[in-house]
């Protein structure tokens, strides 16, 4: 390998390894789910799941959720961000 390309390619697979390694937000428990459901699928049901896409939209209308589920998006804050953040 060209001596010149080692410091590059080792920088990006040290940063591949770090994004690899970053912690992921727990699901969420079955109660949670259950506290959101119905708001889901009131506000949310056009969004396709995954990649924090249905969360996204509940924070979006968080003001017209049911309090048990403001709850939940308000304890799982942190892990939240985490999934709506875009990478890096």
């Amino acid at each position: 390998m060209n001596p010149s390309l080692i410091r590059p390619v080792l920088l990006i697979l040290a940063t591949v390894g770090l994004a690899a390694a970053a912690p992921r937000p727990a699901p969420p428990t079955k109660a949670e789910e259950a506290a959101c459901r119905a708001d889901y699928l009131r506000h949310c049901a056009m969004v396709a799941p995954g990649g924090g896409r249905g969360v996204a939209c509940l924070m979006k209308v968080r003001d017209r959720l049911r309090p048990g589920c403001r709850q939940v998006l308000d304890r799982r804050a942190e892990d939240i961000s985490a999934m709506t953040r875009p990478a890096p």
